[in-house]
C-alpha cells in the first residue's frame, strides 16, 4: 500500500526496526541448525563412505573364498575319479591314457590350471597335462606332456605336504610367482600349488593329485571389487608384502632382490601393527581411512597361508571431501541469510501495513454478514473447540433463541446425542487437500422437536495447516427423508404382494392341474365306450368340451412354464437337435386344424442350422405357440412359413413365424407380450386367447439370453423372430 509524503520518513524507520527483530534471532537460530544439520550430513556421508568400503572388503573376500574353495572341490573330485582308481588297481596302459584323457578334458574346460598331474607314491609324475600349447592329443589349449619328458618331484615341498594329508584333506601353497629355470618367468604368472592324497580301493595311500592354479583372474576379481568405492584394493600376504597394489612396481617384492623392501608394513608401519594382529575390522589414523578383512586359504596353523584384502582412503582424499562439504555449508548457509533479510523486510512491510488492512478488512466483514443474514438455510460458524462464533437468524429462529445466547454455547450440544461422535468424526475428517465435506444429521429445535438436516461443512486452515475454524451451512430435509421412507415402504408392499400373487398363482395351478387332466381322461372314456351310442350332436359336444379341456390344459402348462422361468427354478437341458425333425413334429400337431381351412404351412431349414443345440422341449413349445397364433390368426387360404437359419450378424440361430392375417396395431407389439395383456386387443374386436402362450415365449428366450419381435402391420399379417445365441454345437462355434 503506498504511503503518504509525510508519513513515509516514520514508515521506514518502523520498517528497519522490524525487520530487524525478526532477522536477528531468526539468522542466530539457522545458523546453529545449519551447522548442527551439516555436521550431521558430514557425518553420515563419512559413515556411509566407511559401509562401501566394508562392502567392498567383504565382497573380494567372497570372491577369493569362492574361488579357492572351488579349486579344492576340483582337486578332491579328481582324485576320487573311477579312472584313476582302475589304474592304480591294474596298472594297465590303456587305463593311464584313460586318466590323460580325463585330465585333458578336465583342463581344457576349466582354463584355469597351468598344470593337472598325478604323481604316485615316489614323488614321479605318472600323468601331467600342461595348459599351454597343442600337440597331437591336444584340446583347447591343454596337452598331455609325453612319458620321457616326465619329472621325479620327490624332493619338492609340495609333494611331501600334501603326501602327508589324510584323506579328503588339501594342501594348499603360498601364493607366488612360477619359477622355470631359478628364473621368474615372464609374463608373471601368479601361481598355487594344491594337492591332496589318493587312496586305491584298499585304503592304502598311493600318490597325490596336483593342481597348479593360475591366480592371475582371482587377483583381477578381488580388484574390481573396488570399483564402486573411493579406493582401490590392496592384496597382502602374511607378512605384509604386495600381492596386488595400486602401484604395480610395489608388487612381488618377497619374489625379487630390488624390491624386497617394497612392504605395505613398510609404507604403513601404525596401521600394518593393527591390521597383522586383528582378522577384520576399520580404523582410522593419520594416513587415511583403512578396512580390512582376512582370507586363509587352508585351514592350516600355517599363517604364511593367510592373505590381507585392504581398502585404503588416503587422509588428502578424506580432508579434500571435508572441505568441500565446509565450503558448501557455508555456501547454502550465506544464500540462507539473504533470503532470510529480504524476508524479514518483507514481513516487516506487511506488518506496518496491516492497521491499515484490519479497516477494509472490518467493512469487507460487515458486508458479507450482511448477505449470510439474508440466506433461509441455517449457517453457523464455530472454533476447533466447536463453540458457536457467528449464527445467522435463521439459525436464531429455529433455535428460539437470541444471537448473544448461542454464541459461546457448543454446537454439538443442538445434536443429538447419539449423533454427536458422528459429527466430529466427519469435520476432523476435513483437510488442506479436501476443505469441504457434507453429511446428514438431526437438529434440536427451541421446543425440543428434532428435524434432520443436511450439512455442508468447510474447514479453514492456517498456513501451517492447523484448523481456524468450521463453517455450517444446514437445509432441512425432514419432510424429503419421510417421503423417501413412505415411498421404501409401499416398494416392500409392492414386493410382497408381487410375492403373493405368485404364490396364489402356483397354487391355483397346481389346483387345477389335477381335475383338468381327470377331466380329459373322462372325456376320452366316454368317446371309447359310448362312443358308437352318441348322436353326431353329443359327439360334436364331446369333442368341443376336449378341445376345451386340452386349451386350459395348455394354458395351465404355460402358467406353470412361465412361473418356474420367472422364478429361475427351470433347469435348461440343451442336447443335439434335428431341426427339421423338430419343425416337423410341430407342423404335424397343426396340419389338421389348417387343413380345415385351407391354410399352407411351409418349412425351410437353412443348411447351417439343420443341427442345433438347445433345450427341445422348451424350444418345442415355443415354436408350437407361435404357429398356433399364426394359424389361428391368418385368413382362410393364407401361407404361413416357419424357417430356421443362421443370424449371420450376431451368430446363434434366428427362428421365424410368418403369417398374413389379420396383423396388430404397433401400439401393442411390446404389450402383447405381458400376461393377459391380450384383452385389451380383444375389446378392439381382435380375436384372442389369453395371451399366455407369448408371454411363455418371450420368458423361455430370455432364459436362453436371447430376444423376441414381432414385426406386425393391421391387414398384412405378424412376423414373430426370436434368436438364441448359443443354439450352435460347441464344435460349430
Amino acid at each position: 500500500m503506498a504511503l503518504r509524503a509525510d508519513e513515509s520518513g516514520t514508515a521506514d524507520l518502523k520498517v528497519l526496526r522490524a525487520s530487524l527483530a525478526l532477522f536477528l534471532p531468526f539468522v542466530t537460530l539457522a545458523f546453529c541448525l545449519f551447522a548442527y544439520l551439516s555436521y550431521s550430513d558430514f557425518q553420515k556421508s563419512r559413515e556411509i563412505l566407511g559401509t562401501r568400503e566394508i562392502h567392498s572388503v567383504d565382497l573380494a573376500k567372497t570372491v577369493a573364498e569362492t574361488y579357492l574353495g572351488a579349486v579344492v572341490s576340483d582337486a578332491l573330485t579328481l582324485s576320487a575319479y573311477p579312472e584313476l582308481r582302475l589304474l592304480l588297481d591294474t596298472g594297465a596302459p590303456s587305463d593311464q591314457r584313460s586318466v590323460e584323457e580325463v585330465f585333458l578334458s578336465f583342463s581344457a574346460n576349466k582354463g584355469f590350471y597351468d598344470q593337472v598331474r598325478f604323481l604316485d607314491d615316489k614323488g614321479m609324475e605318472v600323468v601331467r597335462v600342461n595348459h599351454n600349447g597343442h600337440s597331437d592329443r591336444g584340446v583347447a589349449g591343454s596337452v598331455v606332456v609325453p612319458e620321457d619328458r616326465l619329472q621325479d618331484k620327490a624332493g619338492r615341498y609340495y609333494f611331501a605336504e600334501a603326501f602327508g594329508l589324510d584323506r579328503g584333506r588339501v594342501y594348499v601353497s603360498r601364493l607366488d610367482l612360477n619359477v622355470e629355470e631359478g628364473a621368474v618367468e615372464r609374463p608373471l604368472k601368479p601361481m598355487i600349488r594344491f594337492g591332496t592324497p589318493v587312496f586305491d580301493r584298499e585304503g592304502r595311500k598311493r600318490g597325490v593329485v596336483l593342481l597348479n592354479y593360475l591366480a592371475e583372474r582371482l587377483i583381477r576379481d578381488i580388484d574390481r571389487a573396488g570399483d564402486a568405492t573411493r579406493s582401490r584394493l590392496m592384496l597382502l600376504n602374511a607378512r605384509g608384502y604386495w600381492l596386488k597394489s595400486p602401484r604395480p612396481e610395489d608388487e612381488w617384492g618377497f619374489m625379487f632382490e630390488d624390491r624386497a623392501d617394497r612392504t605395505f608394513a613398510g609404507a604403513y608401519p601404525a596401521a600394518w601393527e593393527q591390521i597383522a594382529g586383528r582378522e577384520s575390522g576399520r580404523f582410522l589414523d593419520e594416513s587415511g581411512l583403512f578396512t580390512f578383512a582376512s582370507v586363509r586359504p587352508a585351514a592350516s596353523e600355517n599363517s604364511e597361508n593367510s592373505w590381507k584384502i585392504v581398502a585404503h582412503v588416503p587422509s588428502e582424499v578424506l580432508g579434500a571431501e571435508t572441505k568441500a562439504a565446509a565450503l558448501g555449508w557455508l555456501r547454502g548457509f550465506g544464500l540462507f541469510a539473504t533470503l532470510a533479510a529480504l524476508a524479514s523486510w518483507r514481513l516487516a512491510v506487511a506488518r506496518v501495513g496491516r492497521d491499515r488492512m484490519q479497516e477494509a478488512l472490518r467493512r469487507s466483514e460487515e458486508r458479507m454478514r450482511a448477505v449470510v443474514e439474508d440466506q433461509t438455510e441455517i449457517i453457523s460458524r464455530f472454533g476447533a473447540d466447536m463453540k458457536l462464533t457467528f449464527v445467522n437468524d435463521a439459525c436464531c429462529r429455529y433455535l428460539n433463541r437470541t444471537r448473544e445466547e448461542l454464541l459461546g454455547q457448543s454446537f454439538l450440544s443442538f445434536a443429538p446425542v447419539e449423533e454427536r461422535g458422528r459429527i466430529e468424526d466427519c469435520l476432523s475428517s476435513l483437510s488442506l487437500d479436501n476443505p469441504i465435506g457434507a453429511h446428514e444429521h438431526g437438529l434440536i429445535g427451541g421446543k425440543g422437536e428434532i428435524s434432520l438436516h443436511r450439512w455442508i461443512d468447510r474447514a479453514f486452515f492456517e498456513g501451517d495447516g492447523r484448523v481456524v475454524e468450521y463453517q455450517s451451512v444446514g437445509r432441512d430435509i425432514t419432510r424429503r427423508k419421510r417421503a423417501e421412507e413412505d415411498l421404501r415402504a409401499t416398494n416392500r408392499k409392492l414386493v410382497a404382494v408381487e410375492s403373493l400373487k405368485e404364490d396364489l398363482t402356483n397354487m391355483i395351478v397346481h389346483d387345477m392341474k389335477s381335475p383338468v387332466t381327470s377331466t380329459i381322461m373322462a372325456l376320452d372314456m366316454i368317446a371309447a365306450e359310448d362312443g358308437a351310442e352318441l348322436t353326431e350332436g353329443r359327439r360334436d359336444s364331446l369333442r368341443v368340451a376336449r378341445r376345451n379341456q386340452f386349451r386350459l390344459s395348455e394354458m395351465i402348462a404355460n402358467l406353470l412354464e412361465i412361473s418356474r422361468l420367472e422364478s429361475g427354478r427351470l433347469r435348461i437341458n440343451r442336447a443335439r437337435i434335428d431341426s427339421a425333425e423338430l419343425i416337423g413334429r410341430v407342423v404335424e400337431g397343426f396340419a389338421l386344424a389348417a387343413l380345415k381351412e385351407e391354410k399352407t404351412i411351409h418349412v425351410s431349414v437353412d443348411a447351417g442350422a439343420k443341427t442345433i443345440f438347445s433345450d427341445e422341449r422348451l424350444l418345442e413349445r415355443m415354436l408350437a405357440n407361435l404357429l398356433a397364433n399364426a394359424v389361428k390368426h391368418s385368413y382362410p387360404m393364407g401361407e404361413i412359413y416357419v424357417e430356421v437359419a443362421p443370424a449371420a450378424e450376431r451368430g446363434g440361430i434366428l427362428f421365424s413365424v410368418r403369417d398374413f392375417g389379420e396383423g396388430v396395431p404397433k401400439e401393442f407389439h411390446r404389450k402383447i407380450f405381458e400376461k393377459f395383456s391380450q384383452a385389451d386387443l380383444r375389446e378392439l374386436g381382435h380375436r384372442t386367447d389369453t395371451g399366455l402362450g407369448l408371454t411363455f415365449c418371450k420368458t423361455a428366450v430370455e432364459a436362453f439370453g436371447g430376444s423376441i419381435r414381432l414385426e406386425s402391420e393391421p391387414g398384412k399379417g405378424s412376423l414373430f423372430s426370436f434368436w438364441l445365441p448359443d443354439a450352435l454345437e460347441p464344435a460349430e462355434k
